[in-house]
């Protein structure tokens, strides 16, 4: 996986914050930078979240009340946005990965299963 495809993975995550304090999986989420330095590895430091997390104009935003605000506020810091932001996308990977695998296997076995069904084995 690269930066670009971890950037596109984190955009199909939950708000990592709405999820971390009421188990709410709230997608349409915004990238947020835990690091203001953008560099190489800037993006691998990005975790997810909504509108009223990230946006600006939102009076509960990491923007609009600082990070030390935000994070005493949440009761969150770095690590566990991180920690939280790695197991969703696993599982999130996960899930589709074997989605992926369920459908192969199912098209497998209609396949065999029509080829059984009209005598045919090509």
């Amino acid at each position: 996986m690269n930066a670009e495809e971890w950037k596109e993975l984190i955009h199909g995550l939950p708000c990592v914050v709405c999820f971390l304090q009421t188990g709410e999986r709230r997608h349409g989420v915004h990238g947020h930078h835990l690091e203001s330095v953008r560099d190489e590895l800037s993006d691998w430091l990005m975790v997810p979240l909504c509108d009223d997390h990230h946006n600006p104009m939102k009076p509960n935003s990491i923007h609009a009340l600082s990070r030390r605000g935000f994070y005493t506020r949440y009761n969150l810091d770095d690590l566990s946005l991180i920690a939280c932001t790695i197991k969703l996308a696993m599982n999130s990977r996960t899930a589709r990965e074997q989605g992926e695998i369920n459908l192969r296997n199912a098209m497998i076995e209609a396949l065999v299963r029509s080829k059984i069904d009209t005598g045919t084995d090509d």
